[in-house]
């Protein structure tokens, strides 16, 4: 058949592909419309429970009833140098770094540019999550990229599958430097 087609199957695949990325994508633009406040927002709690640490409080005690704060104490290291920012611009801060680290992700990978629109890409993205900074840490490679495993430590799935030990040794390191300083004992409690 004569390519040009509408539904020739690369182009009819790539054409669904885009549509349901503007779709949902689209959707969770149109909240940050109508919520602006959600624009970013866990970029703001992350950086109140970095604020809470550094004040002596409990940083798993930070944040709405429905999403307080909940992650690994290195992350707190993330968002505290934050910490004296206004919540504004903390979160417009990390929104854009997400937005594009997650285009330099795409890049790396081949993609085309439209999967920075993949939903829960463009989520992490939009609520100013480090997720996004979690894949480029995997995608770097190398040592570096057991940092993503201190971050998230569901990224040591990938870690482990590809045999990438030194990136292991790089997070048990991160872990051990950090027991003496951050909240290890609060979070393991």
């Amino acid at each position: 058949r004569p390519s040009g087609y509408l539904l020739e199957p690369g182009r009819s695949w790539r054409i669904a592909t885009i549509g349901v990325f503007a779709l949902f994508s689209g959707l969770q633009a149109v909240e940050g419309l109508i919520l602006p406040a959600a624009v970013g927002s866990h970029a703001a709690n992350y950086t109140a429970a970095a604020a809470a640490w550094l004040t002596g409080g409990d940083p798993w005690q930070v944040g709405p009833p429905a999403a307080i704060y909940a992650g690994p104490p290195p992350m707190l290291l993330l968002f505290a140098p934050f910490t004296a920012l206004p919540a504004d611009l903390t979160r417009l801060i990390w929104v854009a770094a997400m937005f594009l680290v997650a285009v330099w992700v795409v890049r790396r990978l081949g993609l085309p540019g439209y999967w920075v629109a993949f939903p829960p890409l463009f989520q992490a993205i939009f609520l100013g999550h480090p997720e996004v900074l979690v894949i480029a840490l995997l995608v770097v490679g190398g040592p570096l990229s057991g940092v993503a495993a201190v971050i998230k430590p569901y990224a040591a799935a990938p870690l482990l599958a590809e045999r990438r030990w030194s990136a292991f040794l790089v997070a048990i390191a991160v872990v051990l430097i950090t027991s003496s300083f951050l909240p290890w004992a609060t979070f393991v409690a």
